[in-house]
């Protein structure tokens, strides 16, 4: 039975269960059927100066006290995961000496603080390092399990109030926060209320409707001939277009009154077709779902994976397949609230689609700017961010002084680095053709295609 309102979202009691999110029930599947991988989400902060590390401490145990996520651990009940949130925050911020060493060597101690494993029902989930590479210079390793987090809640929430909390600290003062209305575990408690209304099942009937009789996911390369243990490090390719390049991808999305991203969406859409002759094609791409200003200061996974769906032959233009995919993107984010987890569900996947269900590929846009906090007294500079690789293919697109930027991420256990390095390649020559022929029959970029094997 639906109900016609959309429920309040409100403060519920921490006296009862509190269900998981599809989110978070979504990455702990991830986590079970994909062994090896890990799924601690980091940042790594150069911090410069005389640094105060048991303020740093204190600072980073206030956040904790603040945000429940960052106290949060998991257990099971009769109708699926329950989130625990601990009274009191479990953070410690051990003093590692790594004195003397070089970048290669500090960047690969940070992927390993950040890869250390995470007991989803032990924790802690939230934990920090402290790397000393010198007597006033220190490397800062935060690491947040992704059922707990997303970028928004990273670069909106924590890292600036742990600039406000240090700074306040320091002064004997409190930074001034406002209350926050509520957590996630209250957006927890309201998503499953949602499900319930008449507003949730028509956007289920739309995505039901969309992603009838899924294609199989169109074929990268053979996994490598030894594939890496416990996941190895994911291959990463540079995605800077040139500038000449860029803006032309920039005017042709304005040109069809879309944007960027729906280009270069359009152009992975087309590339798969071309080196697969898939003429159904599935990609998945993530929407933010902080729809509401009550969302705006919390953190928790607030995010959705959207299936896109498009009909790409050789005889279509790339605008048609550009407008296709406009129309596709719009549509979607309109429907972007049901749970990915929940339409899968209804799909009923068989089992060999279980470790990535619909697609093997995912294109997202990074919108969220990576400002570094401000600690007073210190500098403070971020380390090479590297995206994590959930997918066998993923590229992961950002915006620099409005133009696009972004890396392609395999995983080395599905995709060789040679071919997702061909694949840049490839997706690079095809941009360049179809911006500036888009009226020619996508066919046409075959040869440019070709010519980067």
């Amino acid at each position: 039975m639906h109900t016609d309102a959309r429920p309040s979202l409100t403060q519920v009691p921490r006296n009862g269960a509190l269900p998981a999110s599809y989110a978070q029930i979504g990455f702990q599947l991830l986590e079970r059927t994909r062994r090896g991988l890990r799924l601690g989400d980091s940042a790594a902060l150069r911090l410069s100066g005389a640094l105060d590390a048991t303020r740093l401490r204190l600072a980073l145990e206030a956040i904790a006290r603040r945000h429940e996520p960052l106290r949060t651990t998991f257990s099971s009940g009769p109708d699926g995961p329950l989130q625990v949130v601990r009274a009191e925050p479990d953070v410690s911020l051990p003093v590692v000496p790594v004195d003397g060493i070089g970048e290669a060597e500090l960047e690969r101690r940070c992927e390993e603080e950040a890869a250390r494993p995470m007991d989803l029902r032990r924790g802690p989930l939230f934990r920090a390092a402290l790397l000393r590479t010198r007597p006033a210079e220190h490397v800062l390793v935060l690491t947040v399990h992704h059922a707990l987090t997303d970028a928004w809640s990273w670069w909106r929430v924590l890292l600036p109030e742990l600039g406000q909390w240090y700074t306040a600290l320091g002064d004997r003062r409190e930074p001034g926060l406002p209350p926050l209305p509520i957590q996630y575990a209250d957006y927890s408690h309201w998503q499953r209320r949602w499900l319930e209304c008449r507003e949730a099942s028509a956007q289920l009937d739309y995505w039901m409707g969309r992603l009838a009789a899924p294609p199989e996911p169109p074929g990268l390369s053979p996994a490598p001939a030894t594939p890496p243990a416990s996941g190895g490090q994911a291959a990463r390719q540079p995605m800077r277009l040139p500038g000449r390049l860029a803006e032309a991808v920039r005017d042709l999305g304005r040109w069809e009154r879309g944007t960027q991203f729906m280009v270069m969406t359009a152009a992975l859409l087309a590339l798969l077709h071309l080196r697969t002759g898939a003429e159904d094609v599935v990609i998945g791409t993530r929407a933010s779902v902080r729809t509401r200003t009550e969302l705006e200061g919390i953190i928790g996974p607030l995010i959705n994976v959207l299936a896109l769906r498009a009909r790409v032959v050789g005889t279509m233009r790339f605008r048609d397949l550009l407008r296709q995919v406009r129309a596709t993107l719009i549509a979607a984010y309109a429907h972007r609230e049901l749970p990915f987890e929940v339409v899968v569900e209804r799909l009923r996947q068989p089992p060999a689609r279980a470790r990535h269900p619909l697609f093997d590929v995912m294109v997202s846009f990074d919108q969220v700017p990576r400002q570094p906090p401000a600690l007073a007294g210190l500098g403070v500079a971020e380390l090479p961010y590297r995206p994590r690789a959930f997918y066998p293919l993923d590229l992961v697109l950002s915006q620099e002084g409005g133009l696009l930027d972004g890396t392609l991420v395999a995983d080395p256990r599905v995709v060789d680095d040679e071919t997702a390095a061909l694949v840049g390649r490839q997706l690079r020559a095809l941009l360049e053709g179809a911006v500036t022929a888009p009226d020619a029959p996508l066919a046409a970029h075959r040869a440019a295609v070709r010519d980067q094997s």
